[in-house]
């Protein structure tokens, strides 16, 4: 047997690399009591702690078999990140060019254990002063600002606190995967939960998953402001189900006994077996300067298309009637309204005139007073 007792590695700086990764760290220190047993392949890890200025890992009575023997894998791990630094010295090839970026401190664990061949994973992670970046375009045409005005870094979202629990197992001889519970909470109360299973994971990878997500819409978009402006309010606090259930896996040339390539373009976004339905409903909203009344919607997933039956609802003393078909896997995705009446006695205002009426009608703009119906 090999025993390592208290044993403790360090190097300034410590540089590893391969092909899909890099690391660059200042310094970083392993410290390992760890016992391996040659003839039956057993490694066990009493206490294992790595750490850098970017991430740290614990890893205590840790037992993994690395011989020909029956697989065992348990223990348990605690992990933390400074996900910036992490971001700078930590570099992974299939990243290299995302225009996205996360700032924010992670911390978590991972208990593992095994009985009878299924693995079990409990697990519990926080994101504290998260943020999610996005990087500048470039300006077209060369021009002069202020040094204090550079940033090519830019926050879309930011989450004072997110929490992520959740035990899945998992069996690899019938290549199943049991979600039994899975949990986002936001430092509001913004909330997701799910649970279900995934079998043939390497095939046809079928899902049969359900849940439900429990939401206030003012702060949903007051996060999403930097992608629909400020021309979206809305109000409502409601808890709606979804399920999902067919396969995950889209159509490609694993399916095919053709040698051509396969091209990209003529992959679906979506498996056409996958189906699902869920939920989003409204106590009251504006959008471009039209007040809207409560309403609900049910869409519905099936064959890569959503359907969500009547939207309809009061809209500035109006009605607004629509049945729109969302088709995910055509090229591009496109919608389709149902022909009918859409809009009908609507009362015209001078905020409707400032936005969306003034491209229906021109003669409309910037009008300062406005009155009357119209559909």
């Amino acid at each position: 047997a090999l025993i390592l007792t208290e044993s403790t590695f360090s190097s300034k700086p410590f540089h590893f690399a391969l092909p899909s990764m890099s690391v660059n760290e200042p310094e970083a220190t392993l410290e390992l009591a760890a016992r391996w047993n040659r003839n039956t392949g057993l490694l066990t890890i009493g206490n294992g702690v790595f750490r850098s200025t970017a991430a740290a890992l614990r890893a205590q009575q840790v037992a993994t078999n690395l011989g020909g023997g029956p697989g065992q894998l348990s223990g348990e791990f605690n992990v933390w990140a400074n996900l910036e630094l992490l971001s700078n010295q930590w570099r992974f090839s299939c990243r290299s060019t995302s225009p996205w970026r996360w700032r924010g401190t992670a911390r978590g664990g991972v208990s593992l254990s095994e009985q009878e061949g299924v693995l079990t994973a409990r697990w519990n992670a926080n994101l504290d002063d998260g943020e999610l970046l996005c990087k500048q375009a470039s300006p077209e045409q060369p021009r002069i600002v202020p040094a204090s005005a550079h940033q090519s870094w830019i926050t879309v979202v930011r989450e004072p606190n997110l929490q992520f629990n959740g035990s899945v197992q998992y069996d690899p001889a019938n290549a199943k995967l049991r979600l039994e519970r899975c949990e986002l909470v936001t430092a509001d109360q913004q909330s997701f939960t799910a649970q279900g299973t995934i079998t043939d994971l390497f095939g046809a990878c079928q899902a049969d998953l359900n849940g439900q997500a429990t939401y206030d819409l003012a702060p949903l978009l007051e996060r999403a402001r930097p992608f629909v402006g400020n021309s979206i309010q809305a109000i409502g606090k409601d808890t709606q189900s979804f399920a999902l259930k067919g396969s995950l896996r889209r159509a490609d040339s694993s399916s095919s006994t053709s040698n051509a390539p396969v091209v990209q373009e003529s992959q679906p976004l979506i498996s056409p077996a996958l189906t699902g339905h869920g939920g989003l409903s409204w106590a009251a909203a504006n959008l471009l300067g039209v007040t809207v009344g409560g309403g609900k919607i049910q869409p519905r997933l099936d064959n890569g298309t959503i359907e969500t039956g009547l939207i309809e609802f009061r809209l500035s003393d109006g009605q607004f009637r629509l049945v729109p078909h969302f088709y995910l896997n055509q090229r591009p995705p496109s919608m389709t309204i149902d022909p009918g009446l859409v809009l009908e006695s609507v009362e015209i205002s001078e905020d409707m005139c400032a936005g969306w009426l003034k491209f229906v009608a021109p003669i409309a703009a910037e009008t300062t007073r406005a009155n009357g119906k119209f559909s």
